[in-house]
């Protein structure tokens, strides 16, 4: 289900097979989809399974990540120890390196985004939302309560407060 996002959120509508409403995963199309991460030197990872096992694998490889990105992954409470324990064991292996630095005054780096400031050696953590998960008991409070039990911070990058409300928090350790 995520490499097809990708795919239409990487290419423009110029590169994608026409085939109506779907996403025809012709050659031609992942060859054009593979050409444009080689081009911008963008390599991705991709994993599945419990956010703990992860979280050993992780460590173990000791794998470097200038960007993190997690959308409506808080919405079960009991997964959430387990998650942070992954966003941090990720965030404490990497180094940040992008062409969106703007300067590094101060030992703090400020990014194109004025609603993202990183130091040195940190990677960009992004967690998108709902403020509240019906009918699952997760929500973006007793979150935040975790997240500053397990010694992060959070920040507040964007916001939409229309119907159910969804914000993109930035995670620092």
């Amino acid at each position: 289900m995520t490499l097809p996002n990708l795919i239409l959120a990487v290419l423009p509508d110029s590169q994608l097979s026409d085939a109506g409403s779907d996403l025809d995963l012709d050659d031609e199309t992942l060859d054009a989809f593979f050409h444009r991460l080689e081009e911008h030197d963008i390599e991705l990872q991709f994993s599945s399974g419990d956010w703990s096992g992860l979280a050993e694998d992780v460590e173990q490889r000791k794998d470097s990540y200038d960007l993190i990105l997690t959308a409506e992954t808080i919405y079960r409470p009991d997964s959430v120890p387990s998650l942070l324990q992954l966003l941090r064991a990720a965030a404490q292996v990497s180094v940040a390196k992008s062409e969106d630095i703007v300067s590094e005054e101060g030992g703090e780096i400020v990014s194109k985004n004025s609603n993202v400031h990183l130091n040195k050696n940190e990677c960009l953590t992004l967690i998108a939302a709902k403020v509240i998960y019906f009918g699952v008991g997760g929500d973006l409070h007793a979150f935040e309560a975790k997240v500053t039990d397990a010694g992060g911070k959070l920040e507040v990058v964007k916001a939409w407060n229309a119907g159910v409300g969804r914000k993109v928090l930035q995670l620092r350790w």
